[in-house]
């Protein structure tokens, strides 16, 4: 079918059936009836932004919850590890981090249209600190230079008590 045919077929399809869709999709995939590698990756974005609105959702205070769950080691050990070896990536890939954190875990999720970042920190002195930032409705250039930006960001916030202090005043205008 055409692009504008597939949009409004996606558009005006119920979530129920669009989750069902997903599902015996990955299902077909993972049976071996679908193979992804013969399927075309370069959706436009009209197509990504149809598939982006349909994302499951969660609010940032529910990512805070988690992260400050993690954090506070207040998982059973097995899942808290698993959590952990998933999340803590930061700590290997840069190693200037072993020396300002003992734990320092991210996790992003993001399209061309929204950026989600919750990430959790704790220093030598066992102070800790959870950061999620979730940015919706972003057109491209925006969400270029929000990524652009985003580590700076991010690693001010965790390096001075100060900026975040800073931030929070802002943000509670």
């Amino acid at each position: 079918m055409s692009e504008a045919e597939l949009l409004e077929k996606l558009e005006a399809m119920p979530m129920e059936d669009y989750r069902s869709l997903g599902i015996k999709l990955s299902e077909q995939m993972k049976e071996g009836k679908v193979n992804i590698e013969d399927k075309a990756l370069d959706s436009s974005l009209d197509v990504q932004k149809v598939w982006s609105d349909r994302l499951i959702g969660a609010s940032a205070a529910d990512y805070g919850k988690l992260l400050a769950i993690i954090s506070n080691d207040e998982l059973p050990t097995v899942a808290a590890d698993t959590v952990r070896d998933l999340l803590e990536w930061p700590m290997e890939y840069v190693e200037g981090n072993q020396k300002y954190f003992s734990h320092l875990g991210s996790k992003g999720g993001s399209t061309a249209f929204i950026l989600n970042d919750a990430l959790y920190a704790e220093n030598h002195d066992g102070d800790q600190v959870e950061v999620v930032i979730l940015i919706g409705e972003l057109n491209p250039w925006k969400g270029l230079l929000i990524r652009r930006n985003l580590n700076s960001f991010e690693s001010k916030l965790l390096g001075s008590s100060k900026y975040r202090e800073q931030v929070q005043e802002e943000l509670l205008r």
